[in-house]
């Protein structure tokens, strides 16, 4: 945009020093002024094509811009929320959501010994049934194989079945790898959250429960 500004300041400021030049033979011989103004022209059309192009990429960048801006808070690999596309909504949370912290049983081993592309199907498949069963709610890869989903305005009661046909769901959905049928199951900690306390320490307290979950031997909802 700034060469094409400066390349018709020079194209105009070259004209105007041409027709003052050749206005006193205006009557006389006018060839060489309309030659100027036929140039002028010209270069007028050249430009707006040029400004058009120019345009139709600064609104092609801009659109760019702003699936980028959207992606930023999405995780790339599953689709779902990251932690900072889910904050914003954490610390909206009022008193009585249900904040529920999701982990992939031994999933270390499961990317260790089948790689990890393997690993990645994984997540994608666990990602798959969280919204499936969750599908009202936010849910966001927290980090690695660590889920997160905030449910507004859900009681605990209310949510342990839903949870509970979560973690069915995923135990009924093994992975086939080379013709194994990879078992799959998740543990989640699942807390309501209280007036007058942080995110921290709603999230510190769903993140024990979840720990309780592994340590009763995993697949289950504590």
């Amino acid at each position: 945009m700034a060469e094409l500004t400066a390349r018709a300041a020079s194209a105009n400021e070259q004209f105007g020093k041409g027709l003052t030049s050749d206005l006193g033979g205006l009557y006389q011989a006018p060839e060489p002024l309309i030659s100027q103004v036929r140039d002028m022209i010209d270069r007028t059309e050249s430009t707006e094509r040029q400004l058009a192009s120019a345009l139709a990429q600064i609104q092609a960048l801009r659109q760019e811009v702003e699936a980028e801006r959207g992606n930023a808070g999405r995780d790339a690999l599953t689709g779902l929320l990251n932690r900072r596309g889910i904050e914003a909504q954490l610390a909206a949370a009022e008193a009585g959501d249900t904040i529920v912290m999701i982990d992939l049983d031994h999933f270390k081993q499961l990317n260790d010994g089948h790689g990890h592309a393997v690993g990645d199907r994984i997540l994608k498949v666990v990602a798959s049934s969280l919204s499936d069963c969750l599908e009202s709610h936010e849910i966001a890869r927290w980090g690695g194989e660590e889920f997160l989903a905030l449910l507004p305005e859900t009681p605990l009661s209310a949510a342990a079945g839903t949870l509970e046909r979560l973690v069915e769901s995923v135990r009924n959905t093994p992975l086939e790898v080379a013709g194994e049928q990879i078992p799959l199951t998740i543990s989640a900690g699942v807390t309501s959250t209280r007036g007058n306390e942080s995110v921290e320490q709603v999230l510190k307290r769903a993140d024990e429960a979840l720990y309780r979950a592994k340590n009763d031997g995993r697949d289950r909802v504590h």
